[in-house]
């Protein structure tokens, strides 16, 4: 019973944290505000075509990756 209640007692926990990080005001828009993008690090930022979703670049010898800014993703590609 003692293991119980301090099972219990520690989920509650991480679900305050979580519950209290999952706020509405953490749109990207209001991150924005906060939290802005270096100059290098936006130089960085692929170039993504809204109607695509994602671009892809070569990188040499065959090596291309894909990208939306979110995950990315490299293949080879061979004859």
């Amino acid at each position: 019973m003692k293991k119980f209640m301090y099972g219990l007692a520690l989920a509650a926990a991480i679900f305050a944290c979580a519950s209290a990080q999952s706020s509405h005001e953490d749109s990207a828009e209001n991150l924005k505000k906060y939290v802005p993008l270096l100059p290098s690090v936006k130089a960085q930022v692929w170039k993504i075509d809204p109607k695509l979703g994602y671009a892809v670049q070569g990188v040499g010898g065959g090596v291309y990756v894909i990208s939306d800014n979110g995950w990315q993703s490299a293949f080879l590609a061979t004859c």
